[in-house]
């Protein structure tokens, strides 16, 4: 069996794709990068990375690679797909395609294109985000659930799970559950609909698995802060009192002690833990992350 994993990125999650790309690791046969720069589509309001991620990542995660990445070409049915970037992630083979983003769905669509007019297809293809890692129990078990799936089944929904101030806690409700999408499917039977929320559209039959799929974004409050504009995760912020919460409805609650996950490699400046209530308008300036007070001032 042949697992094929994908990230759509840009050069402002450096910092957190680093641990995305171990986690495709340890069950991918190779990762398909796609770098959308730093157009308006990104939803990045002050960017702290914006060299292109084929200079960058290899700079930050030398360590990681067994050499850089170096250009190459690509032709299939006589026709040019374009030119890309090609390295080892330790001893897995990375692909790095570069595409403006427009949104969420026309990237995806995208670089599942490209991945199809590959030489070498997969049995089966995942996809995360760069603020995401999978499970130790998808990680472990997904080779094994996938050999014994019925042939009828062309993608697979697993759970998420939102931390949020610290490892030990995430977002309950429906913010720490089943996901909307197939994270998991089948090459050439899964597009994408709409712009942003996209649907994914699919052809044959769904199930669920239940392991998790770990997201990292309401718990790396600096992060939430400057890249997105939430100072909040929930109410107002005293300091930016027209600032959007992220989320209207959180509300904390203890991890499963069934769910567990690689080590998380926290980006420069983040404090954790970070209280859920907390203002992070209060610790850093919302446009440059200079940390501009103390933790205990978040929540007065």
């Amino acid at each position: 069996m042949k697992i094929h994993g994908y990230i759509i990125s840009m050069p402002d999650d450096l910092p957190v794709i680093g641990d995305a790309l171990d986690s495709l690791t340890h069950f991918c046969d190779a990762i398909f990068l796609v770098d959308g720069g730093l157009g308006s589509g990104t939803l990045c309001h002050y960017p702290q990375d914006i060299e292109p991620l084929y200079r960058a990542l290899y700079k930050t995660y030398e360590n990681r690679f067994s050499h850089a990445f170096t250009p190459r070409r690509y032709t299939a049915k006589a026709t040019l797909l374009g030119e890309s970037y090609k390295a080892d992630w330790g001893s897995i083979p990375l692909f790095l395609w570069e595409n403006p983003f427009q949104s969420p769905a026309a990237q995806r669509n995208w670089i599942l294109g490209k991945m199809l007019e590959m030489p070498d297809q997969p049995d089966w293809i995942v996809w995360i985000d760069t603020d995401e890692v999978c499970s130790w129990e998808m990680i472990k078990g997904i080779r094994k659930f996938l050999q014994a799936i019925p042939p009828n089944i062309t993608n697979i929904i697993p759970q998420w799970l939102n931390l949020v101030q610290d490892e030990q806690h995430c977002v309950g409700g429906h913010h720490s559950t089943w996901l909307a999408h197939g994270r998991i499917h089948k090459p050439g039977l899964v597009s994408w609909v709409g712009s942003w929320h996209e649907h994914g559209a699919f052809e044959g039959d769904r199930m669920q698995w239940d392991v998790r799929i770990i997201h990292t974004r309401a718990l790396y409050r600096r992060r939430l802060l400057v890249q997105r504009g939430h100072p909040v995760i929930k109410g107002k912020s005293k300091v930016l009192p027209n600032a959007p919460q992220f989320w209207d409805d959180a509300l904390p609650e203890p991890v499963s002690d069934n769910v567990t996950w690689p080590k998380l490699n926290y980006p420069e400046g983040e404090i954790i833990p970070f209280p859920f209530e907390g203002d992070a308008a209060k610790v850093w300036d919302h446009r440059t992350g200079e940390q501009i007070g103390r933790i205990e001032d978040s929540v007065k």
